[in-house]
């Protein structure tokens, strides 16, 4: 094994399609928008990667995720053209914004 080798995190694998992936602007936290609509969260480390919690964000697919600058809350919009609010601690939702835009979009951005 190489050196390179050595400092990598392991894989983390799925199943489903991933729309989008965030990294948390201050802690090794990563999330990952679904296909499913499910939003995940992982811990990762060069030691292991822990899930850290899944959420059901949308019956339709998750196409964007977006920390907020702070990193306590995470953004997230999907198909059925709702915003998502999670609490980035517990996965649990904050708030939803339903019909949020008038088209389906595939990534949003914070202004920080």
């Amino acid at each position: 094994m190489s050196i390179e080798e050595d400092h990598q995190p392991d894989s983390i694998s799925f199943t489903d399609h991933i729309f989008d992936f965030a990294f948390h602007p201050s802690n090794n936290l990563i999330v990952l928008g679904l296909i499913n609509g499910k939003i995940e969260c992982y811990n990762y480390s060069l030691e292991q990667n822990t899930l850290a919690w899944t959420t059901q964000a949308s019956k339709k697919s998750c196409r964007g995720v977006e920390f907020t600058p702070s990193g306590a809350h995470l953004m997230s919009i999907s198909r059925d053209k709702s915003i998502q609010a999670l609490d980035v601690s517990t996965g649990r939702l904050l708030y939803k914004i339903p019909k949020a835009h008038k088209y389906g979009k595939y990534k949003s951005r914070m202004k920080g």
